[in-house]
């Protein structure tokens, strides 16, 4: 018995995809809520600090998938401010805007989380 060659069609030959290569450490968990977060950058002269409102997609243990109407600069510090939940105290978390990418509904933003330990102040 012969066995037919496999070939490929045109339709089934992938396109080069940005995203397609996943860096990712942790399982991402969707996650769809509005957001306030503090996005700190060093100007020439002096530290920056604005608020900016966020909508979350998705969030995992190392990072944050979020939307933007603004481009953030990448390599900023940001804080993304989580409120209060039923019984539970809102929290911040803490990290770097490594991925901003503009979209036809905004900015698609990459946050990697600080997960060393903060001093207290």
């Amino acid at each position: 018995m012969s066995q037919s060659a496999l070939h490929l069609s045109e339709a089934t030959i992938a396109q080069p995809d940005n995203r397609a290569i996943d860096r990712r450490r942790s399982q991402r968990h969707a996650v769809l809520s509005q957001v306030t977060a503090l996005v700190c950058w060093d100007d020439e002269l002096e530290l920056r600090r604005r608020l900016c409102p966020l909508s979350l997609q998705n969030l995992s243990r190392h990072g944050i998938g979020a939307m933007s109407e603004h481009p953030l600069e990448v390599g900023s510090r940001i804080s993304v401010i989580l409120p209060p939940h039923r019984p539970d105290e809102g929290f911040d978390l803490k990290g770097s805007v490594v991925r901003c990418v503009e979209r036809s509904d905004g900015h698609e933003i990459g946050i990697e989380l600080n997960l060393k330990p903060q001093p207290a102040a």
